[in-house]
């Protein structure tokens, strides 16, 4: 009963894949299937163990394939825009939507930690922040999330001589 709509994301993701420019390896196509199917199916936290767990590959397979070679071949915009446009009306009015989110639970030492906003304390706080970007059908209210970014620390942005603004 539950897998005929894993297998309808199955192949919603199969058609977005093959709308890349970048020509992925069988074997590589596959396992990326996998694991956004696992990203669908896993309830907790998302860890290469879990993936073991509940996936069809070793826990070294997944961790093999998140290396930065593999991540950087996808193009996450495109992928994205290419299942917007199976159900946004991209003759209408679109429009993009930017979000910036703050991150309360976020560990000690993870990288880009700084000082954001937070709206629901209505204060500065101190962790990470996630900027996220959308494609808006503005007519029939649909939304479909494009890309998230993490925000660089303030530290890290004096050292390329940038600011947020």
């Amino acid at each position: 009963m539950t897998s005929e709509p894993l297998d309808q994301y199955t192949e919603i993701c199969r058609d977005a894949i093959k709308g890349l420019s970048a020509k992925l390896g069988k074997t590589f196509e596959n396992l990326l299937l996998e694991i956004l199917l696992l990203y669908m199916a896993i309830q907790r936290k998302i860890i290469f163990t879990q993936m073991e767990r509940y996936g069809t590959h070793c826990e070294q397979t997944y961790r093999k394939n998140f290396n930065l070679s593999r991540a950087k071949c996808i193009n996450w915009v495109k992928f994205n825009l290419s299942l917007s446009r199976r159900y946004l009306n991209m003759d209408g009015l679109l429009a993009i939507a930017i979000d910036p989110n703050y991150i309360s639970k976020s560990g000690k030492k993870p990288p880009h930690v700084g000082t954001f906003w937070s709206g629901c304390a209505g204060s500065m706080k101190h962790r990470l922040e996630i900027m996220g970007l959308a494609l808006v059908d503005v007519y029939a209210n649909n939304c479909m999330m494009l890309r998230a970014h993490q925000t660089p620390s303030t530290g890290e942005l004096e050292l390329r001589s940038m600011t947020l603004v």
